[in-house]
């Protein structure tokens, strides 16, 4: 159940708050772009999305996130896609197709941003949200385990219930691509986030650069300081390098097993050595 400060975060995200009404209702916004956020699930969703509502013109629509549960609810692009204004913000999990992809960029003309995280981070942060989420489709197998290692476990390499990890990856692979602005999580936490606050300013001045938003070091500033936070539902810790504490050699074996060249190709290792 949400609490308050769960609803006060909505009046702000979906563009209620007095500010943010004032701006849709009495500034020009035809310069500002349609914008459709991608990530993996428990990937850095509400980090970016932070990031972008953060910025006084800019507002997510008042729609769930678009992803395979409510595939029948999206299956009509233009029912969705058509009705999108300049500063908004559509929130998704959709796997990658390129038809859909041309659809998006040439048709309705938004602006893609797909986030990512370090797959083993990915397990860890799914593994806790699945617990936490009442009529999720693997909670109740999940908690048939014994253990937080036999959980990790079938997350990683997969079961008759569970996809791998590798494959529920591979679904977003084609998102990287020069048509995509890609972020990666450990680049926006900052420090407080177990990142960096330089590298993290950068990324957020490459996006906002991406999306042709001027923002000035004020604002960067704002943004920058107040991205990570518990108002959202999903929350958990927000920090990077999790897997570092929670992995034993047997899950390290697992995981390389299945995705460690995976984590090569993403950029997070060098070789199958870590």
């Amino acid at each position: 159940m949400k609490k308050l400060v769960n609803y006060v975060y909505d009046v702000e995200r979906f563009g209620f708050s007095p500010v943010k009404i004032w701006n849709r209702l009495f500034i020009d916004r035809g310069d500002l772009p349609k914008i459709l956020t991608v990530s993996i699930p428990k990937s850095g969703t509400n980090l970016l999305q932070r990031v972008l509502i953060l910025h006084p013109m800019l507002y997510r629509r008042i729609m769930p996130t678009l992803g395979q549960r409510n595939k029948d609810y999206w299956s009509n692009w233009d029912k969705i896609f058509n009705k999108s204004k300049y500063g908004e913000i559509i929130s998704s999990h959709i796997d990658y197709d390129e038809s859909f992809e041309n659809y998006i960029i040439n048709k309705v003309h938004h602006k893609i941003v797909f986030i990512t995280r370090d797959p083993r981070d990915i397990v860890i942060s799914d593994m806790h949200y699945i617990l936490k989420k009442k009529g999720h489709g693997y909670r109740e197998h999940l908690m048939k385990m014994s253990s937080e290692k036999e959980m990790l476990t079938a997350l990683i390499l997969g079961d008759d219930v569970i996809r791998p990890i590798n494959q529920q990856i591979n679904r977003f692979a084609g998102w990287v691509n020069p048509k995509v602005h890609c972020v990666k999580f450990e680049d926006m936490v900052g420090n407080a986030g177990g990142g960096d606050d330089y590298r993290q300013r950068a990324a957020i001045r490459e996006l906002y650069e991406f999306l042709g938003i001027k923002i000035n070091d004020s604002l960067l500033e704002y943004i920058a300081n107040n991205c990570r936070s518990s108002k959202t539902q999903t929350y958990r810790s927000g920090k990077i390098n999790n897997w570092k504490k929670q992995f034993d050699d047997e899950l390290k074996v697992q995981f390389k097993t299945v995705a460690g060249d995976l984590l090569i190709e993403m950029n997070y290792e060098k070789d199958h050595s870590w």
